[in-house]
């Protein structure tokens, strides 16, 4: 009986009751997932649909723009009110704002974008793109509603006071220069010379240390002189005649090289109706002189390359064959007499025993071809070789770690009371600060009431010129909210300046009265970024919106995600 029961049952199950139960073990039912009042007052739904389509915009934004999004419940069932939310307010994303995403991930190429489609799963650029507008939908509601946030005067007053709240304070330095005497006493050992050259040495050190390029080189010079000799004309050819077309080319090409316009005697730059170029009719004498020599310079690449002996082959033209056999240094090329330019610099990037194919024509009607012999690289020296010098920067480090110390010490000399432990900040009043300072026969610099942020109209005279006092002043204010009053700052350390240590004396408001308009807006703009952030935090989030929009999950069945 119980069998044929069974049996009847499974088989007589109806189509209605297949839904039923399948929503009981599924999907959650087709009813509400949550509820939430919308602008209008009335009551709408969140369907499973809907809050299965929040899941996937969530998914995709994730995706997409590499952000990680807390995949809770709550934060699903928020995206989704604020979907609703959207649609309420007819919130719509502008074909406009999609292309101008669209670009920043693509670049405008094509290829990209379909890339770009496919790697996030969707076959067709029009589905992919429904979902970037859901997406986007959501961050202009979330921006719509940030921006409502509510911003006082009293809420401009209270950033312009934190904003130019002023302070005032003493501080003193000491320089690594005051130890000189001392680091030079010292001596490393082998083992710390040696780390400290493999790992120690700043940039600006290695540079100094290291051998700097240079290289050995020839070069096979054209002379004007020799250009109208003999034995250029048997080299590029006795009926060799430019056109004027081609002289004007050579004239265009080189003008900016070869023809700048000299300036007078004892004048720093050319009268205004003059051009910085001379004209083709200001350079006829020279202009056909300088393209035989560039002929020369070709002609004579084409039978060096060919293996023609170099000292032969200048000998036999009335050329000049210039050896350098001494290394020239990178930093000294341009200075080489008679023939230093900036195009001398390429017999760096050349290849030894190689004559390079880019004749150098220079403005003292020569030119040039070059061929690099040997090219040193620039490198550091065996520790061996540049002992001393290494063992000076050593020192200077030295220097500073003493300085370092001797303010550290000056600290912990310091008044502290009698519950003071190691850790606790220094607290003590202005008059033992500049007392103990003043024992040392150290130079104090103080600064009466000044805003923690500079003011032009207000700010003491050359305090915005003095890097190092701008220093001093930004650090205090970027500490302000961690110290207190009457507390000792540092050691810091300001590189060349030294080692800075502060006193804070104390901190007042500044006067309201006399606010500039600038500074209202910057406040204010302060004051409505931090008033749009704590609506971020407070109300775009499922408990906010449980208050605002009385959103309310009701089916306690969680569905899939």
């Amino acid at each position: 009986m119980a069998v044929a029961i069974f049996c009847l049952l499974i088989f007589s199950v109806t189509g209605p009751m297949t839904d039923t139960f399948g929503s009981w073990f599924f999907s959650g039912g087709e009813g509400a997932y949550a509820t939430m009042k919308l602008p209008n007052g009335k009551q709408a739904d969140i369907s499973i649909e809907e809050y299965r389509t929040a899941v996937q915009i969530q998914e995709f934004e994730g995706r997409l723009f590499g952000t990680r999004a807390d995949k809770s419940e709550e934060e699903v069932l928020f995206r989704a009110a604020l979907d609703k939310l959207a649609t309420a307010y007819e919130v719509v994303v502008t074909a406009q704002e999609l292309r101008e995403i669209l670009l920043g991930f693509t670049r405008g190429v094509e290829a990209n974008y379909a890339n770009l489609y496919r790697s996030m799963g969707y076959k067709r650029p029009v589905d992919f793109e429904a979902m970037l507008s859901r997406v986007l939908r959501l961050q202009k509601m979330q921006q719509m509603l940030a921006s409502a946030a509510i911003v006082t005067e009293e809420d401009v007053i209270r950033e312009w006071q934190d904003l130019y709240r002023e302070v005032q304070y003493s501080y003193a330095f000491w320089t690594a220069a005051e130890f000189a005497d001392a680091a030079a006493e010292l001596e490393p050992t082998e083992a710390e010379l040696a780390t400290f050259f493999a790992e120690k040495l700043t940039p600006l050190q290695r540079l100094d240390l290291e051998r700097e390029e240079a290289a050995r080189f020839e070069l096979l010079v054209v002379t004007a002189e020799a250009a109208a000799g003999e034995g250029v004309q048997r080299l590029i050819g006795s009926d060799f005649e430019p056109s004027e077309a081609a002289l004007e080319e050579f004239y265009n090409s080189r003008s900016l090289s070869l023809y700048r316009r000299p300036l007078p005697e004892g004048e720093l730059k050319l009268p205004q109706d003059q051009s910085p170029v001379l004209s083709l009719e200001e350079v006829s004498d020279r202009l056909l002189r300088d393209f035989r020599i560039h002929a020369a310079l070709k002609q004579s690449y084409l039978s060096l390359v060919g293996g023609t002996d170099a000292a032969a082959f200048a000998a036999e033209h009335g050329l000049l064959l210039k050896n350098y056999e001494e290394p020239v240094k990178l930093s000294e090329i341009e200075n080489v007499e008679d023939y230093g330019a900036f195009q001398l610099r390429a017999v760096f990037s050349g290849t030894p025993g190689t004559w390079m194919d880019n004749p150098v024509l220079l403005p003292k009607e020569l030119g040039f071809l070059m061929r690099p012999i040997e090219v040193q690289k620039r490198e550091m020296p065996p520790l061996e070789e540049i002992r001393d010098a290494v063992v000076g920067h050593w020192r200077e480090g030295e220097q500073q770690r003493l300085a370092q110390e001797a303010a550290d010490e000056f600290i912990q000399s310091l008044p502290k009371p009698a519950d003071w432990v190691d850790g606790d900040p220094t607290v003590i009043e202005a008059a033992p600060f500049s007392q103990a300072l003043a024992a040392e026969r150290r130079a104090q610099l103080q600064q009466d009431w000044i805003a923690r942020t500079p003011r032009l109209a207000a700010d003491p005279a050359g305090i915005n010129d003095d890097p190092s006092q701008r220093r001093v002043r930004s650090l205090i204010s970027g500490r302000l909210g961690d110290v207190v009053d009457g507390q000792v700052i540092g050691p810091e350390d300001f590189g060349a300046d030294g080692i800075m240590v502060a006193h804070l004396a104390g901190r007042r408001d500044a006067d309201d009265t006399q606010i500039w308009p600038a500074e209202t807006a910057r406040a204010r703009s302060l004051a409505q970024q931090k008033a749009s952030q704590a609506f971020q935090t407070d109300q775009l989030s499922f408990e906010g919106f449980a208050k605002a929009w009385e959103l309310t999950k009701v089916l306690v069945t969680e569905p899939e995600n």
